[in-house]
């Protein structure tokens, strides 16, 4: 984190195939949606390029699938989508889990800000941060949106070549 926040993290800018980064991470989260029984609805393009770094990329797909599955109940849902138009592609991930209020949502992604729920462990608070930083890096963004107990939604937003 403090690298990243120093700009000393170097990043590998290229074309990279977005759609195949994002099965990446759902492969890797998968098994542990099984285990809570979260359905993942996934419905993506053959391919989506964009400038970005690939490893950046799946590593911000990453927390944001960790934060979907660790807030979501068991029977709970996650749908992952992307969408392009001609500047952008976008990844959203949408949850029906606990959600988060207006004033949690107004400090996602600042350092070490944790959003604990009875019978949830949380992280260090850093992961949608880190996500935030690497999407601002490659000049993108992270943008979430919730309701509290009806669920959340987050998009990863990442210029087209």
């Amino acid at each position: 984190y403090a690298d990243l926040e120093a700009g000393r993290h170097p990043l590998d800018i290229g074309i990279v195939d977005i759609a195949a980064v994002t099965r990446e991470a759902i492969t890797d989260a998968a098994g542990r949606a099984y285990l809570r029984r979260i359905k993942l609805t996934v419905a993506l393009p053959d391919s989506a390029r964009v400038r970005a770094d690939a490893s950046a990329v799946k590593r911000i797909l990453s927390h944001l699938l960790t934060t979907a599955l660790q807030y979501t109940p068991e029977h709970g849902s996650v749908r992952i989508q992307i969408r392009t138009d001609s500047e952008y592609a976008t990844v959203i991930l949408r949850d029906n889990g606990l959600g988060f209020s207006h004033r949690e949502v107004e400090r996602a992604g600042r350092a070490f800000t944790r959003f604990d729920r009875p019978g949830i462990s949380t992280g260090t608070g850093l992961g949608i941060t880190i996500a935030m930083l690497l999407a601002r890096r490659m000049h993108g963004a992270v943008q979430i949106t919730s309701i509290q107990g009806e669920g959340t939604l987050a998009e990863l937003r990442l210029p087209r070549p």
